[in-house]
Order: C-alpha cells, then structure tokens, then sequence
C-alpha cells in the first residue's frame, strides 16, 4: 500500500467534509468513542485546543496517519470537526462533542499518564516510581522540569517499601533515560547509574544503579558513603519500562504540553522510540546495539552491519542479547567468526549425540514454571531430573570432563578451546545434527564446569544457538544451577558434611568440582527458603 503523506492525507480529509454530510446517529457517536484512544482525543482536544493535528498526535502519543484516521471516525460521528488554518487542519469539538465529553467525563483523561499504547492499562499498586512537586519550566526557554523522583523498593515480606528520593531535573532524567534506552534495558549485567539520590536535606553519595538480567531489571540504591544503606529490588523489564515511560518521560512530556511546548529533545528521543517500535526488524538491530553498549542511532556502517550480521547468526533473541553484553562491540566480527569456525558440523569429537532425546524425556515431564520461579531453581529441578534418567545417585561423582561428555554421547577426544573472546566461556549450538558444546580451556573442574553449564542450557532451552559467559543474568543463572546441582548434588554434599564429616575440599575432590561449587551447594541448601 502507497504510503499517504500529511499534507495529502489532510487534503483527502478537507474534501470530505465539503461533501453533503449524513447526520449522524446516536449509534455512530457510541461506535466513534468505543476505542479509548479516540475517547483521549477528545479529551485532548477538551483541555489543550491543539492548533494542528501534527500537536495532537504529539499529545497522544501517536503517529499522525493514525490520529488523522481516528478523526475521521470522530467526523463522520458529529463529533469533531475539522478547520483549515493556513497550512495546519486544526481540530476543534461540535457542540454534540463538548456534551459527549461532559455525559462521559472524559476531560480526566488527559491528564493521566499515557503508555503509548491507548488500550493498554498497566496497574499502578505496585508502582516503581513517584513523581511529586513537579514544577513546570519557568519561562519560554528553559527546560529544567524541577520534582522530586521517588524511587519505590519492595521486598517481599516487609511491611512497608523503603523509598529513596532525588531532587531532580525531570526533563533532564526522561532525556538520560530514553537517550540510553537500548542500552539500559538490553545491555546485560552492566549497571546504568539513572539518578542521584538525596537523604534528607543534605546530598549523599548514592545513585539509583539500574541492571538488566533478562527479564528482570534489578534497581539498586548504591550507596559510596559509609553511612548509607543500599537497597535492592527486582522487577519484570516490561513493566519497569512502562513505568519509567508512564511516569517519567510521559509526566515531562504532558508538563512541556501544557506550556503549548511540542517540539522539545525530550519529545524527539520519544517519537524516535516509538517509530521503531512500529518496525520488528528495527526493534532487533536496536536491542542488539544497545545490548553492545552502542546507540543503534549513532552507529557507523560498518557497525551497523556487523550488528545486522549478528541478529540474522543467531536467531533467538534471548541468547543474542546475553551474548552481545558480553563482548566488546570492536570484536564482533571475530567472535562471529570463531563462533562459526568452532561449532561447524565438521566439529564431530564435540557432538553431544544424546542431549536432544534427553531433551525431550526431560519436557515429557516438565511443569510449566510458575511466575515466581527463578531461574536457578528451574536449572536445579532440570538437573535433579537428568541425573534421574542418567540413573545417577547422589554421590555418583563424574570426576572428568570426559565422564561427562559421555554421559550424554560425546567423545573421550572432546576438545576444549584455546580461545574466546571477553567474557564469553563457551558454546552451545544445533546445526544440522547433534548439538556442539564448545567451552575455554582452563584447568579441568573449571572446563568441566564450562560444559555442564552448556549442556543445562540446551537442556533447559533448547535454542539453536545459546552462549556461556562470566554474566548474572536470568539466562546464566539457570545454566549455573544446572551445572552446579548435576556435578555435585546438594543432598550428597550436605550428606557427606553433616553426616560423614568430611571436609569441604574433600568432598570437592570427590565430584571434581570447584571449592567454590561446594561451598555454595551447601550454604545455599543448609536452611530452608523463606
């Protein structure tokens, strides 16, 4: 379809209300205002009169063909009508409008934040951010929003959150906040300092740190005095984005609107945001760029490429997107390259034969992960069960990386890697048969360590291409607990220290694993979840 450009599309709307109208029916009023998108024109047309519909579609939150088709519903419905003002169609309400919008009250809706989305509605009880004493920029050229943003941590069991508050410039935290978008909400394990914070009436030396593990954003008061506190919160990425967007940039956005300001930096970052959330292929480019640590708007050709090269390698988001945060952007095209050259099918001594039959023993089985579930305890419950149809007991020790690749099909000539890049430790991948573990050589429990992480990966997600790397995000995690629970069970070592009295470095020789391995199968198991 032939795309319709502003100054045609308002032409085409012009020539229509020329035409002998049909009165419209208290039907077509009721089917105009079902949308609630179209119930917030109405309510923005209400309170700020915009002089354009260029305006209105930046008070909505829309693009300006959608808005235009939305009008002509409200047209057709003796709502709106439409006025030629030089160059610009402005929008004004029929007297049968303003008694809509009196009879529904919908004046209110103005002034409540906007997602973006005009059917969406996100509950507020759990809100992440407040945002109090807002005062609008003094003057026609400043752009300094003063408030105080609030900052809402909340813990499970506690009576009451602890909120950490910065006086603050709004405008200044939504442009920090949407210039960084990509990279703050992609780039994993790598904190984004969004905010100074301030106790009491004198500064501290905090900042609201924010880090990505997937999908969940972890916020953290960080505290450099010795006098202060951190507090740490976890919270779904979707929603911590909804509200950062709500509350923040929206809240700056509405306070710009209201001093009749459409055309700030703050707006121009949003709009950006939203065009390319309009584009599936653009939404992959720029989650890869910013899991890079890179602005997808401010990259070279060259980069650009690479980062393209990167979304169609590897096909699943998830493991992408850990992989990108764990190199530098300078070395993607080698990484890429090692990648491919290491898992190509002709690699058959580090075939793993039986995982995908393992695989699908294990699903034949497995629960659907319940909302609250971590991550860890998904990759403990996958090992549990695996060393069940291995028949493996408790203290069944692998003690070699080759006893463990055979365990599910692979070679005693299985090869470690000499070399990979960053922080990147491994790899495992499905071509076009048996999957391909790769893993850095190091010393043998941490190399063993490297491939059972692999191997509980594809295990636990079965993607064609998944990474290992020095990271603590959701993805990691999961691969961690597996490696762990499989190579050393926890019910065997909390058997073997409390009841046998052996020794920590005693029951690490025994599985062959890390002293580091043990010490956290135990102290992680020796007492009950809250």
């Amino acid at each position: 379809m032939k795309p319709i450009a502003g100054r045609e599309l308002r032409d085409h709307l012009l020539t229509r209300l020329k035409q002998e109208p049909t009165p419209p029916s208290k039907s077509d009023a009721g089917a105009a205002v079902a949308p609630s998108g179209n119930r917030l024109l109405l309510a923005l047309i209400t309170k700020y009169r915009p002089r354009s519909i260029v305006e209105l579609s930046s008070m909505a939150g829309r693009q300006q063909p959608n808005v235009s088709r939305s009008l002509s519903t409200l047209v057709r419905a003796g709502l709106v009508q439409l006025n030629a003002d030089g160059r610009a169609t402005v929008p004004t309400l029929t007297p049968r409008g303003h008694q809509l919008v009196e009879d529904l009250d919908l004046a209110a809706m103005a002034d409540l934040p906007f997602t973006g989305d005009p059917e969406a509605s996100r509950p507020l009880r759990n809100a992440i951010f407040e945002i109090t004493d807002v005062k609008g920029p003094d003057g026609d050229e400043s752009v300094e929003i003063p408030a105080k943003i609030s900052v809402v941590f909340r813990k499970n069991g506690a009576q009451s959150p602890t909120v950490v508050t910065a006086d603050a410039d709004l405008n200044a935290v939504a442009e920090r906040l949407l210039s960084h978008w990509w990279r703050l909400l992609y780039r994993r394990d790598d904190p984004f300092s969004l905010l100074p914070t301030f106790a009491g009436k004198s500064p501290s030396k905090n900042s609201i740190l924010v880090k990505s593990w997937g999908k969940h954003i972890e916020l953290t008061s960080s505290p450099i005095s010795e006098n202060s506190r951190s507090s740490v919160y976890l919270t779904n990425t979707d929603d911590f984005a909804g509200q950062a967007m709500d509350f923040i940039v929206q809240t700056a956005v509405r306070i710009f609107h209201e001093k009749r300001r459409f055309h700030t930096k703050v707006e121009s970052f949003l709009n950006r945001i939203k065009d390319v959330l309009e584009q599936p292929e653009e939404i992959s480019f720029c989650r890869a760029a910013g899991a890079l640590g890179l602005s997808p708007h401010a990259t070279g050709d060259a980069v650009a490429r690479s980062i393209r090269v990167l979304v169609n390698f590897i096909a699943d988001e998830d493991p992408r997107l850990d992989f990108a945060s764990s190199i530098h952007p300078d070395r993607l095209p080698e990484a890429l390259d090692w990648i491919a050259s290491k898992t190509d099918d002709g690699n058959t001594k580090n075939h793993l034969e039986g995982l995908p039959d393992l695989r699908h023993r294990i699903n034949e089985e497995r629960r659907e992960p319940a909302p609250g579930d971590r991550p860890w305890l998904i990759g403990t419950e996958t090992a549990k069960r695996t060393r069940q149809l291995l028949g493996l007991g408790e203290d069944r020790a692998l003690g070699t990386l080759a006893s463990l690749v055979q365990q599910f099909g692979g070679r005693r000539d299985f090869e470690s890697s000499t070399f990979i890049e960053g922080r990147l430790r491994g790899w495992c991948a499905v071509r076009n048969s048996a999957p391909v573990v790769v893993a850095r050589q190091e010393d043998m429990e941490a190399t063993t360590f490297i491939v059972g992480r692999a191997i509980g990966d594809y295990l636990i997600f079965g993607e064609r291409d998944a990474p290992v790397a020095d990271m603590y995000t959701d993805r990691q995690a999961a691969g961690r607990a597996f490696a762990a629970e499989f190579l050393a069970p926890a019910e065997g070592v909390l058997r073997m220290i409390n009841e046998e009295d052996m020794s920590m470095s005693d029951v690490a020789r025994h599985y062959g694993a890390k002293m580091g391995v043990i010490k956290k199968q135990y102290y992680n198991n020796s007492y009950p979840s809250a």
